[in-house]
């Protein structure tokens, strides 16, 4: 392999793999961030599911506490029906006795209501820690595994790249510069194979000369793109 177009040919090729190899990479990379931002958000709700059935425990708790205020209240209320004298006092005491017994049974109704949704939100609170569990071992081992392949992408990049560059020293002076200019473009393409007039590259039909040109394995470039031709 002698001729700046053999070379080129090579080199493209050995490009191409550092291309694939670095967006294999990048994809792993990408991954990594999927798993990451994934488990957050299970992570997020385990801990909402938490919050929220410790909030109702207390608010049980606290319930329970003042419908044992009010029971204490009602039988103390009561305890005073048979020290009252006048009908006036006794009609005054039934009424605080007939508000005190609708708070209990209001009380009593809400704590029923809570107790169940307390049921209901450990339920879900125990199976939202079942997923965060299992999440955090699948996101563990398929990182791992993500950050090996990347190692290896990187690796197989920083070989073909070490080979290209080697090789890319044996091209005359004259054709690595536009060489370098057009494989550091954003496609990382410098040459393309013309299919009968067709550059490979662009689609587009190059003139009847530069075809002859290419087929006599003369050095030419595409009069659209640019790029060298074989």
């Amino acid at each position: 392999m002698n001729s700046d177009l053999d070379i080129m040919i090579a080199l493209q090729e050995l490009w191409i793999k550092v291309m694939d190899a670095r967006n294999s990479a990048e994809r792993s990379r990408k991954s990594i961030t999927l798993w990451e931002n994934r488990n957050r958000e299970i992570a997020e709700r385990a801990r909402k599911a938490e919050t929220d059935y410790k909030n109702i425990t207390l608010k049980v708790k606290q319930e329970e506490l003042d419908l044992a205020g009010i029971e204490s209240k009602i039988e103390k209320t009561e305890a005073r029906r048979n020290l009252l004298k006048t009908e006036r006092e006794l009609e005054a005491l039934d009424s605080e006795l007939q508000k005190l017994k609708q708070d209990r049974d209001s009380l009593e109704t809400s704590v029923f209501t809570d107790m169940e949704r307390s049921d209901e939100l450990q339920t879900a609170m125990d199976d939202a820690r079942r997923e965060l569990s299992g999440s955090n071992e699948q996101t563990t081992r398929d990182i791992e595994d993500l950050k090996k392949k990347i190692e290896l992408f990187n690796s197989k990049a920083l070989t073909n790249e070490e080979k290209f560059r080697e090789l890319k020293n044996s091209l005359s002076p004259a054709v690595k510069s536009r060489f370098e200019k057009l494989i550091n473009s954003k496609d990382g393409i410098a040459i393309s194979r013309l299919k009968g007039e067709i550059c490979s590259h662009c689609n587009f039909q190059v003139p009847s000369s530069v075809a002859s040109a290419v087929n006599r394995d003369s050095l030419s470039t595409c009069t659209n793109c640019g790029r060298f031709l074989y």
